[in-house]
């Protein structure tokens, strides 16, 4: 199965609701419904859902030196904090601003848009 784009993705979902005959149709689809099963569209949301998993750093860190997306505590009155941030030698994050130690966790960037893709 080929990976979708989250724009592929969205229209699928959004236009997978016509029959004909008992039948899932949608020529504008590049799904073919035809063909493959419905829930194929659903797996491939659940793959690019899954790309936007928050990760443990306890367990699990990004490779040096790129940019994520990360949570954390800045102030214990105050809800998590998430910002961009990449990891640095020692394991400090560096975030606008200056460097912070612990995170909460951490998560992949997304693609930036193409052109076109924005809704």
């Amino acid at each position: 199965m080929s990976e979708k784009t989250l724009p592929e993705i969205v229209y699928a979902l959004r236009n997978c609701s016509a029959t004909l005959e008992g039948k899932q149709v949608c020529d504008a689809c590049s799904h073919q419904c035809l063909v493959k099963p419905r829930l194929e569209i659903l797996d491939d949301a659940a793959a690019a859902l899954s790309r936007f998993q928050w990760h443990d750093p306890d367990v699990d860190l990004p490779k040096m030196g790129t940019p994520v997306i990360i949570a954390r505590v800045k102030d214990p009155e105050q809800p998590l904090r998430v910002e961009q941030a990449c990891l640095t030698p020692g394991e400090w994050w560096k975030i606008w601003g200056g460097n912070v130690r612990r995170i909460v966790a951490w998560m992949p960037m997304p693609e930036p848009p193409e052109e076109g893709e924005i809704a």
